[in-house]
């Protein structure tokens, strides 16, 4: 099931980049708007292996996932809490900087805290 309630929150922000679980680019992309550009979605094609790689590290908290973020700088996190997105979303509370703005079931959507010029 696709989270709804987040999809609704994440268009009524402004347009920005969206770090996402890999299965959720796509309905990001039709519910949200193409204003929001996704990390990444099941349809492969169109994203190289580098993509695939960050995504990897991030997902799994592996060694350089902070670089991996660092490079896709995104406004909003739309993941899920379950077993392995846990794993980020604890890195990421432990880090500060990014506050909850909407969550439907096992989903959440964050949203990035930054100074007011950007």
């Amino acid at each position: 099931r696709f989270p709804l309630a987040c999809f609704e929150a994440l268009r009524k922000l402004p347009p920005g980049k969206v770090l996402n679980r890999f299965t959720l680019g796509g309905a990001i992309s039709y519910f949200a708007g193409t204003g929001y550009k996704v990390f990444i979605d099941s349809r492969n094609d169109p994203f190289p292996q580098p993509i695939h790689d960050d995504y990897m590290r991030i997902l799994w908290s592996e060694p350089g996932w902070e670089a991996s973020l660092a490079r896709y700088d995104p406004d909003y996190l739309l993941w899920d809490q379950e077993n392995p997105g846990n794993l980020l979303l604890d890195q990421l509370r432990l880090r500060g900087g990014w506050r909850e703005e909407a969550r439907d079931g096992a989903y959440v959507l964050w949203v990035r805290d930054r100074p007011a010029q950007r």
